[in-house]
């Protein structure tokens, strides 16, 4: 005998506790009725009709059906179907995601194993529960997933190890988005997305107020994470991105692994990856590590690596902390926007692609500040210029304090 099941002709009443009317949310208890449901009548009580005649059914109290010691996990205890007034969710509650389907299927999600798609399930219920956990394991998905206004999405286990099912993975089979964030406020926290070559981006957030924490992509067409220029005042921490920007030789635009747009944005110890495969640099040279744009953002503690430019800034009035531009094929950073600050920026093993031809940093943006500005070598690679400022007007001159380049250069260290 299962607990509960939605009210509807067809189902043999005698097999079920209690019966849960969707146009109402009103439980009823089953009772001594039996035999094959046929018709009902829904009030303060519900009448039906069976095979075997006609019952009274009283209204049901959720608590008294319910186990307090397995807050009913799986949807085992209701039938194999996900009813979401079971829960407190749309007061707030938690709700995980393994309650959702039954034992066997969550089984399969924590070995790794199972090949269901997801993708509705989870839109169901992240419309239903603004505050979901997404239960260790690999949920595989069809589709993007969205995310909406002030609804939290959290992992139980943060690991981001790509071949552990212990870690909360959304795996992506869909060239889509992976997760999308359209409204303000929203969290996006423990968990790791597994993407393909096809996959246009990991993470995508268009609004304000976002917070992504604890979170990993793996494999995408184009970046790994973006935040568009409509979003404000989002915070991005504690994030590694992997094999990125599968389709950069058709790159007719800058893209970064981490690309992030807007204004008010707090990146910390954010660490954004090409591929480590990569060896060459495309002719239009337009995929970057970390692709930081808008205004008056914060990046601190960040790394980009294995891009044709490792730290891409055309925003303006940003502030960095102790980035570090590591083995790229091309520059290190590449700073075209103005009116940026830079404290102990580092550029290392620069230029793997082609000996004296990429520079540390390369400077056209004006009225930018650099304090303690480090080129190292690493992996015998050799930059052109350890600094290359191009800008000539002594009125929008950027200041540099304290630069020190230790690498070997090709053609001189400053210019």
């Amino acid at each position: 005998v299962k607990d509960i099941t939605y009210l509807q002709t067809g189902i043999n009443t005698s097999d079920f506790l209690v019966l849960f009317d969707k146009n109402t949310e009103k439980y009823f208890y089953t009772g001594n009725a039996t035999g094959t449901l046929t018709s009902y009548t829904v009030s303060d009580i519900l009448t039906i009709v069976t095979s075997t005649g006609t019952y009274s059914c009283q209204s049901a109290v959720l608590s008294d059906n319910l186990n307090s010691t397995d807050c009913l996990r799986y949807a085992d205890y209701v039938g194999g179907t996900y009813l979401p007034i079971l829960s407190d969710m749309r007061n707030g509650s938690k709700f995980e995601l393994a309650r959702a389907i039954t034992k066997s299927e969550y089984n399969l999600v924590k070995n790794g194993t199972s090949t269901k798609d997801y993708g509705d399930l989870i839109n169901n219920v992240l419309n239903d529960s603004s505050y979901v956990e997404l239960s260790e394991g690999t949920w595989t998905v069809g589709k993007k997933i969205i995310i909406p206004a002030r609804h939290e999405f959290i992992g139980l286990n943060a690991m981001r190890d790509y071949t552990n099912n212990a870690t909360s993975i959304i795996k992506c089979t869909h060239s889509d988005i992976g997760i999308q964030s359209t409204g303000e406020g929203t969290a996006i926290k423990k968990i790791t997305i597994i993407g393909n070559s096809n996959l246009d981006c990991g993470i995508e957030i268009s609004s304000g107020n976002c917070t992504l924490i604890d979170v990993g992509v793996n494999s995408t067409k184009n970046q790994g994470i973006r935040v568009l220029s409509a979003s404000v005042a989002s915070v991005l921490q504690d994030i590694i991105v992997v094999n990125t920007m599968y389709d950069r030789a058709n790159f007719s635009t800058i893209k970064g692994a981490i690309d992030v747009q807007g204004t008010d944005h707090f990146l910390y110890r954010v660490e954004a990856n090409g591929q480590s495969g990569f060896s060459t640099v495309v002719a239009n040279r337009k995929s970057v590590a970390l692709r930081v744009g808008g205004t008056n953002n914060f990046i601190s503690d960040c790394i980009g690596e294995f891009g044709e430019v490792g730290v891409y800034v055309d925003g303006t009035r940003c502030r960095f902390s102790n980035v570090r531009a590591d083995r790229c094929m091309g520059d290190g950073f590449y700073i075209t926007g103005s009116s940026n600050s830079f404290s102990n920026p580092m550029s290392i093993g620069i230029g793997s692609a082609a000996s004296n031809t990429y520079d540390g940093f390369f400077v056209s943006g004006v009225f930018n500040l650099f304090n303690g500005a480090n080129v190292l070598a690493q992996d015998n690679t050799v930059p052109r210029y350890g600094i290359n400022d191009t800008v000539s007007s002594a009125s929008q001159w950027n200041v540099w304090t304290n630069p020190l380049v230790q690498a070997s250069v090709g053609t001189q260290k400053f210019i």
